[in-house]
């Protein structure tokens, strides 16, 4: 089944972004357009409260292009004073450095996308909300956890959490970010802390009633399992989290799927593993999720005998998306396979490949500004 669509916050700030650029040039008719094409995004707009408070401020500074252009005086709207327009200018500036880097995180551009954080960094400096500094350290330590800069990403969660924990409303907020820390950790092979953190994160999740949360636990303790080859744990948890309904109708459930075929291909169920491989490919299919149909082509030959062809052309596809974080996990891990398949010569290839894609990622690391 497709899932329902809605639009994804990060495009609808880039046309914010583009909006804040007409307003700037004050292209007035422009500017008015777009603002009316954007209000009728927000209805269907995944939910983001900073992005509605960035489309606030982006009005009230059109309604200050409009007045002038109008020729009305600025007094007239009582209300206004010098310091709240220079306020808000700070704030404008912020959010459109802040966004154009979700707008590159969602785009898979990870190092455009912490260049732009860190531009909004140096803004965030003029606004003393700690909220904002939290939600700002979360963002950009997602950011560094893609490119494999766990200690970056570690330094900026620990900062997120703790400006979190300076309000319980942030509860949620404050399991993301200890989801954070165990993702790192895990990545970081520290398995028994990243474990420790997904029970806590467990435990405060179901407190609160957050069951897709529960879900993501249960998802990265089951990829952590199969990580260290505990397959039977791993599909344990991997099933815990497409049990719940919340996460059978996100496009986390995409992922699921794809790791249960995998670990039930691994453990030699195959029946069972083809029932989820299909279940994975469909989903892929109806949401053109490419990523995910070149990754299930790579353990369809692995371990359902497809042509080994296949693994060449889905891995030239990671190549051109720069994933290769998940090149060089999957290149070891197809290396391994060919080599206890007694297939020494593409073997080394893959491990070959292994290495190219950790030169990329040093490389990735060496173009931050």
């Amino acid at each position: 089944m497709m899932m329902a669509k809605t639009i994804a916050y990060e495009e609808v700030a880039n046309m914010m972004n583009e909006w804040y650029g007409l307003i700037k040039k004050r292209q007035v008719d422009e500017s008015i357009q777009l603002k009316e094409k954007i209000k009728r995004m927000l209805p269907h707009m995944e939910q983001n409260q900073d992005l509605l408070l960035y489309f606030n401020l982006l009005d009230f500074r059109n309604n200050l292009l409009i007045d002038d252009a109008q020729r009305l005086r600025i007094k007239s709207r009582t209300s206004i004073k010098q310091e709240d327009i220079q306020k808000t200018d700070d704030m404008i500036q912020y959010y459109f450095y802040f966004f154009n880097g979700q707008f590159e995180f969602h785009n898979k551009n990870y190092i455009d996308a912490i260049n732009f954080y860190k531009i909004a960094e140096d803004k965030l400096k003029k606004i003393p909300d700690e909220i904002e500094h939290a939600e700002f350290h979360y963002k950009i330590c997602k950011a560094y956890y893609q490119i494999d800069q766990h200690f970056f990403s570690l330094s900026h969660a620990e900062k997120a959490l703790n400006s979190f924990k300076s309000n319980e409303q942030y509860i949620s907020r404050q399991i993301h970010c200890e989801m954070m820390l165990a993702l790192n950790k895990l990545d970081l092979l520290r398995y028994k802390e990243a474990n420790d953190h997904h029970k806590n994160i467990l435990k405060r999740a179901q407190e609160i009633g957050d069951s897709f949360t529960e879900s993501i636990a249960h998802l990265n303790i089951g990829i952590g399992y199969e990580k260290q080859n505990d397959l039977d744990k791993a599909e344990s948890h991997l099933l815990k989290a497409i049990d719940l309904p919340e996460h059978r109708k996100s496009m986390n459930s995409i992922r699921t799927y794809y790791m249960l075929s995998k670990v039930c291909f691994k453990s030699g169920k195959t029946d069972k593993a083809l029932v989820w491989y299909k279940k994975a490919w469909n989903l892929a299919e109806e949401n053109n999720e490419d990523e995910y149909r070149a990754k299930l082509m790579i353990i369809d030959a692995l371990y359902n005998n497809s042509h080994i062809n296949n693994i060449h052309h889905a891995m030239k596809y990671l190549e051109k998306k720069r994933l290769w974080t998940d090149i060089a996990e999957l290149s070891r891990e197809i290396g391994n396979h060919l080599k206890n398949k007694g297939n020494i010569t593409q073997a080394v290839k893959y491990y070959e490949q292994a290495l190219v894609a950790k030169d990329e990622i040093i490389k990735m690391t060496e173009a931050l500004e």
